[in-house]
């Protein structure tokens, strides 16, 4: 049996060390994709504001509940890094931007009143909602 030298064997385990650190680190980015830590915004708890224009900066929807009359054009202005939707698929309104680049906007108009949440496609954390009276 081969005799490995003590100053081999520490730097072997600091480089393994290193290695498990990247690889938690890129493990806990891929897990947590396009996220911020603690960004995930919570619609439900916020109360409506009357306004027509929904700011989309920081992964999050500003205001995530907005107040709106019947037949008004509510829009939806991308100001982040990456593009966003605002989509609520299947429940039969018109809240659905399509794809929002950075820095363009997009305007749709409600005439059904009730309560609307949406949802970013490809940000599913991502959750606002529009009542409309």
């Amino acid at each position: 049996m081969s005799h490995v030298p003590q100053g081999m064997l520490d730097r072997a385990f600091v480089a393994l060390g290193a290695l498990l650190v990247a690889v938690t680190i890129a493990v806990a980015a891929f897990t947590l994709g396009d996220t911020p830590p603690g960004q995930a915004s919570q619609p439900s708890s916020s109360k409506a504001v009357s306004t027509n224009s929904v700011t989309i900066r920081g992964f999050k929807y500003l205001p995530p509940a907005v107040k709106v009359k019947a037949g008004s054009k509510v829009t939806f202005v991308n100001d982040d890094t990456a593009q966003h939707t605002a989509s609520s698929p299947g429940s039969g309104t018109d809240v659905e931007t399509a794809t929002i680049k950075k820095g363009e906007r997009k305007t749709i108009t409600l005439d059904k009143p009730g309560k609307f949440s949406y949802v970013c496609d490809f940000h599913p954390f991502m959750k606002g909602a529009i009542e409309v009276e």
